[in-house]
């Protein structure tokens, strides 16, 4: 979900009503043309935004939030971006992204570090999984590019969760395991069903030598699903609504048209770290 590139001052309310949040979704659904698939939720009441009069309330559009500023008496919101020129909106991003104990490749020093957030059901997120592994450190050594994954599974996608609990149950017995378990379900969705997921992982495992009992253990530990949910809510809280969603030093890049398009940004963000 994209913020409107203006600033839109809306009618939300009749004079001298009190602030009706249900109203404020439905205006917002009608606004940005969303239908009743994509969830919107106000989070608490307004409160003071620190700018000139007015207020402001959280909205989550897809999960993902966004601050809505409100007039005072509750008769007009303005829907866009406010931004404060004394920040980096890069560094926000990049500084809400954990990367202790996150899946990577590259070195930990590298100047330039893209996380990706992904689902391993998604065909989409499988094309760019595969050309950026291929593509970075094929156009850049481990010592420039550090490339990192993270989950953003979809309730749209039946098996996206267990088969991303599989992959860090694998990686719990060997870090490189994790990528190879990634790849395996990136390479056969075609064949994966929600009923056979968890099977064929388990098979994968023992074909590259792993205890497939130790990964059925690990997969009860209810901290594999709160690592999963901890990613996918981190991933919110950047502005990922889709998958999948880079961050090049924490400039976002929704979708994957192709390498080129993750290039210029690596390029821009290497040329600015040797300033």
């Amino acid at each position: 979900m994209k913020k409107a590139a203006l600033l839109i001052l809306l009618t939300v309310a009749p004079a001298g009503a009190a602030f009706d949040n249900a109203r404020l979704v439905q205006h917002l659904r009608e606004n940005l043309s969303l239908d009743t698939r994509t969830e919107i939720v106000v989070q608490g009441e307004p409160v003071a935004s620190g700018i000139s009069d007015l207020k402001k309330v959280v909205v989550l559009v897809a999960g993902a939030p966004y601050d809505v500023l409100l007039t005072k008496d509750g008769k007009q919101y303005i829907w866009g971006l406010v931004a404060d020129l004394s920040t980096s909106p890069d560094k926000i991003r990049a500084d809400g992204i954990s990367l202790q104990g996150a899946h990577s490749i590259g070195d930990a020093s590298a100047p330039v570090t893209v996380v990706e957030y992904s689902d391993l059901q998604c065909s989409f997120c499988r094309k760019a999984h595969d050309m950026l592994k291929e593509k970075i450190h094929t156009v850049y050594t481990p010592a420039q590019v550090k490339f990192v994954f993270k989950h953003f599974p979809l309730n749209s996608h039946a098996w996206a969760v267990p088969s991303a609990a599989v992959s860090e149950c694998a990686a719990r017995q060997q870090e490189s395991a994790f990528w190879k378990m990634t790849d395996f379900y990136f390479a056969n969705q075609d064949k994966i069903t929600e009923a056979d997921v968890v099977e064929k992982g388990l098979a994968e495992a023992k074909r590259i030598g792993l205890k497939p009992e130790l990964i059925k253990t690990c997969m009860e530990d209810p901290s594999v699903k709160g690592l999963i949910e901890a990613q996918k809510k981190e991933g919110a809280a950047v502005g990922v609504s889709s998958t999948p969603t880079l961050f090049i030093n924490g400039r976002m890049r929704r979708g994957f048209r192709d390498f080129d398009d993750v290039k210029v940004l690596i390029d821009e963000k290497l040329k600015a770290a040797k300033k």
